[in-house]
């Protein structure tokens, strides 16, 4: 609505025919260039903007205290992966496996649900909502008299809200569909600070941070042509691509801890040099399949396979020179 307001504007509509042709062209080149450098060169603030998530969960522990410590019998497991193709769906089905526990996929990842959810508490990171907002225990005629315009209730019942929202979308249905009473979820966009904001609504939650060789999983994700309506940007430009790889994996590798967590190559699942038997231990599982690993499972057909087997040396380079600090080339 506002290129409509801009053309509505006074001053454009005293312009001449000319000099609005004119304003209107530089104006298009203008979207067209912030929308291509967005959707492929640049990180979107969607992503970059979540360290204010944490420090709002912090906040929100000090000022709530033992009130969030409450008995907890949720024990999701959340499969955060850094970007795609780096072996997610390959985890999600070793656990299941073990018949104790379901897990759900990408839920709903264009429509950006969990990081808007998150996203909405970030505001909090600084000294909001103001103390004269939260309200307190006492008879309700009392408040007759004062202002009340911003009257919120106290914060762990933001918390219990959060909480209910994913145990009635994912833990009830867990239970109904196929009668397990865990429940957790696997997905390739979030970052470090969406895992600190499900541990502070699920503190017994166990988290699984999978990465693999950027080249190969650009290799196996090119030519795709699907788009992300969140967090905006295509990823099938290798600038992105690399981009958003670095980004998750500098979290998941620098603060994986926090959140007990534990990290995971690609490369040690399916060569066997991780041990599955500690994968069940830390989910607190009895048995985890490893016929699983041996039996590929493809995904929705492409028209692009023969151009996804062939990375242009330009586009290694590039994944090569963002990466570069975050991933062992010569142990690959």
């Amino acid at each position: 609505m506002w290129v409509f307001d801009y053309l509505k504007d006074p001053q454009f509509q005293s312009l001449s025919i000319k000099q609005k042709a004119l304003k209107v062209t530089k104006f298009t080149k203008k979207l067209f260039y912030e929308a291509a450098v967005r959707r492929w060169i640049t990180m979107p603030n969607e992503l970059t903007r979540f360290h204010l998530l944490s420090r709002a969960i912090e906040r929100l522990n000090k000022l709530c205290g033992e009130t969030f410590k409450a008995d907890d019998e949720q024990e999701p497991v959340f499969i955060l992966s850094a970007g795609w193709r780096s072996g997610s769906i390959l985890l999600q089905r070793l656990i299941i496996s073990s018949g104790e526990i379901m897990i759900w996929g990408e839920l709903l990842g264009d429509a950006g649900v969990i990081p808007k959810l998150a996203d909405s508490l970030a505001r909090l990171a600084n000294n909001y909502p103001f103390p004269s907002y939260i309200a307190t225990k006492r008879p309700i005629k009392e408040i007759t008299n004062e202002w009340i315009a911003n009257l919120t209730p106290q914060l762990y019942f933001l918390r219990n809200a959060h909480r209910m929202f994913f145990v009635n979308w994912l833990a009830k249905p867990a239970r109904e569909v196929y009668e397990v009473e865990r429940w957790g979820l696997k997905e390739v966009r979030l970052i470090i600070d969406h895992a600190r904001y499900l541990k502070w609504l699920f503190p017994k939650a166990r988290f699984l941070f999978i990465y693999r060789n950027p080249i190969d999983a650009y290799r196996s994700w090119r030519g795709n042509l699907w788009q992300d309506e969140w967090p905006g940007y295509y990823t099938r430009s290798p600038i992105a691509f690399a981009r958003h790889w670095a980004l998750l994996v500098k979290g998941f590798k620098q603060h994986f801890r926090d959140v007990d967590g534990m990290l995971i190559k690609f490369e040690d699942l399916v060569s066997g040099n991780f041990p599955l038997e500690t994968l069940a231990q830390y989910l607190k599982v009895k048995h985890i399949n490893p016929l699983v690993l041996s039996k590929k499972i493809s995904g929705p057909t492409t028209n692009h396979k023969e151009q996804k087997k062939r990375v242009p040396l330009v586009d290694q380079l590039i994944v090569k020179i963002i990466c570069n600090k975050w991933w062992e080339w010569e142990a690959s």
